[in-house]
């Protein structure tokens, strides 16, 4: 079995073996070529960035962090290597958009088009993409691997990684309409299938292998204050993210004392007890009660409850019913193995930020309008608002209204949810995770 990132990259920190780092530029320096020669047009400009990207990794080899994903972090340098070379020196050339397609026009010459419009802003598209949905694309298409290679690389089920990846593309897809470039789904999956993979030039390589060997001593000076340069950014990008974490902290505390002022009037008791305090409220004949509904039940894993505030217009959606009653069990179970493990408080507060969760205080805060038998609920300015209609007497919504996604594929996502819910549970009642944010901060970069 050959050794991955992770083992080449110990072996070339602890022994210096060059045979260990060649390993990881044959199996990466396509990677980084490509996307270097994709934002240059240049050939000779994308190798000596390939080239800057590897001494940096030499030089970093011992400090990348476990758990990185090799190939995300050699995509990042390359992208600071190229915005060095962009400031310094390269004028991006801009590509005319081709006229359009004759009716004649074969699929092949159709992916090819769109491939010549996309490829120039691809780069800016992929980094606008979080970082698991990146690492997925670049494993899937510009390393050439499999869907199960991806979840391997990943730590996720291979359904999981099928999903992400599709998700994705989808969102590439968005990204390019927004610029002007309209490329249907199936054109733009099978652009990035025909151009995966490329191998770096040949002989490009063993220059690249023998000048990051050196670890900055030897090679063309533009190409070693490149590489510093490449370090200084990520150096920077870090420090810039640790900031931003700790003003978004002191935010979040500020706000969350202000919620939770209006919490407390909607919920006198909160404070001491939220869950106990939503249970004596919950009463679907008023558009608040059937949001506290949903959220006592997500606190408590009651599936009954959470299930009656949908309406399921048929039995067709059976499944769908199935896949939620377990998520919302399972998320029940989480939150109480939490609190067990690490205390009321701390599980309260990193519970909260979880995915399909309805924490009180983004009730509290919510925007609710009503007209009629119909009600519009803007739970957060980002997202699309919730739709409610009374039936019976009793506010409710439906899958799509709620979650603005067809039953099938939230019914696949609940599945998946499940299954990494559950792998974070038993990894917490096993001792892997000191805090419960350490548990929460695993369930998002598994469900991210």
């Amino acid at each position: 079995m050959q050794p991955d990132d992770r083992q080449l990259l110990d072996d070339y920190a602890r022994r210096n073996s060059d045979e260990a780092f060649r390993t990881l530029v044959d199996r990466h320096s396509g990677l980084v070529y490509h996307a270097a020669l994709r934002q240059l047009g240049n050939p000779h400009a994308a190798e000596e960035v390939t080239q800057a990207v590897f001494i940096a990794l030499a030089q970093k080899a011992a400090q990348i962090p476990r758990g990185s994903v090799l190939s995300g972090w050699l995509f990042r340098a390359a992208r600071y290597a190229v915005s060095n070379l962009a400031r310094e020196e390269v004028r991006r050339q801009r590509r005319e958009q081709e006229a359009a397609t004759m009716a004649t026009t074969t699929r092949s010459d159709e992916t090819e088009s769109a491939w010549e419009q996309i490829s120039p802003h691809l780069n800016d598209a992929l980094e606008k993409l979080s970082d698991r949905d990146r690492e997925a694309v670049l494993i899937r298409f510009f390393q050439d691997k499999s869907h199960r290679e991806v979840a391997g690389a990943l730590g996720v089920s291979e359904d999981a990684a099928k999903v992400r990846v599709s998700r994705a593309v989808e969102k590439l897809r968005m990204l390019f309409a927004k610029q002007g470039f309209a490329v249907p789904s199936a054109v733009l999956l099978a652009a990035l299938t025909a151009h995966s993979a490329q191998a770096a030039p040949a002989g490009l390589n063993a220059a690249v292998a023998t000048a990051a060997a050196a670890k900055g001593t030897a090679g063309a000076a533009s190409t070693l204050t490149l590489a510093k340069g490449i370090l200084k950014l990520m150096a920077w990008s870090k420090t810039k993210t640790a900031i931003v974490a700790g003003v978004a902290l002191l935010l979040a505390g500020v706000t969350t004392s202000i919620v939770l002022q209006q919490t407390q009037s909607i919920l006198p008791s909160a404070k001491a007890d939220p869950v106990k305090a939503v249970a004596a409220l919950v009463d679907r004949s008023t558009p608040k009660g059937s949001l506290l509904a949903m959220s006592q039940a997500l606190e408590t894993g009651d599936a009954a409850l959470f299930l009656g505030t949908f309406d399921f217009a048929s039995p067709d959606e059976d499944a769908i019913k199935s896949a939620l009653a377990q998520l919302v069990t399972t998320i029940g179970r989480y939150r109480r193995a939490a609190i067990e493990q690490f205390g009321a408080e701390p599980a309260q507060a990193s519970f909260d930020s979880l995915p399909f969760r309805l924490p009180l205080t983004k009730i509290a805060a919510a925007t609710i309008s009503v007209e009629g038998e119909r009600m519009r609920v803007q739970l957060d300015p980002r997202d699309r608002p919730a739709m409610f209609t009374q039936t019976n007497g009793e506010w409710r919504t439906t899958v799509d209204g709620f979650y603005h996604m067809n039953p099938s594929v939230l019914s696949r996502m609940g599945t998946i949810l499940v299954a990494e819910y559950e792998r974070v549970l038993t990894e917490m009642k096993s001792g892997r995770y000191k805090s419960a944010l350490d548990a929460a901060q695993a369930v998002h970069a598994r469900t991210k």
